[in-house]
């Protein structure tokens, strides 16, 4: 899964600052910090998928 929400970003022109899971209760985020030009966005996604892990 990271390596996925690694790539998208990368592919779109965005550089990676920093990417970090987080628990909360039984669901689990996934907390990302790009950056394009001088402009900074911090992306929050949510597991949805069992099958899918994070390392």
């Amino acid at each position: 899964m990271r390596k996925i929400l690694k790539n998208f970003p990368q592919r779109k022109g965005f550089g990676i600052l920093w990417m970090v899971v987080r628990q909360a209760g039984d669901l689990e985020y996934v907390e990302v910090w790009v950056i394009k030009g001088k402009t900074r966005y911090n992306l929050l996604f949510q597991k949805i998928s069992p099958e899918t892990t994070c390392s």
